[in-house]
């Protein structure tokens, strides 16, 4: 079986704040919102998607102190976890892929669930998931 799913957000988590006070954890840089990303197994960072910046995943809050850091609102890679693990699928992620070619063997070779964000809309390809 075949199923494609299209998700809106890049990522682990797309809001990373202080569970005490509420700050949010905006881009030193640029001061857009930073997206919380696995880095390795028990590693988590933040990115900034505008200027690429990176930062080490925070332990407590630069404005109160506390630690009591939450991240919220799913993204993608929160989603291919919980499909992987509660559901037992196969998640095949076709926005990892980076040519069409690759694209299409993979919609054409695998089952399972195929993940991708907007950015397989941009691309002209004919998906069939009735094989």
């Amino acid at each position: 079986m075949k199923t494609l799913l299209i998700h809106p957000r890049k990522g682990l988590y797309t809001l990373t704040a202080c569970n005490h006070c509420g700050y949010q954890f905006d881009c030193q840089n640029c001061d857009c919102k930073l997206t919380t990303y696995r880095s390795g197994k028990d590693y988590l960072e933040l990115v900034c998607h505008q200027c690429q910046s990176y930062y080490n995943y925070p332990n407590i809050c630069p404005k109160c102190g506390h630690q009591n850091i939450i991240s919220k609102f799913g993204g993608i890679d929160d989603l291919a976890e919980k499909i992987g693990k509660d559901l037992k699928q196969n998640v095949i992620r076709l926005d990892q892929l980076n040519t069409e070619a690759k694209i299409k063997k993979a919609i054409n070779t695998e089952t399972g669930a195929f993940l991708t964000t907007k950015s397989l809309i941009r691309l002209s390809i004919t998906i069939n998931l009735g094989k």
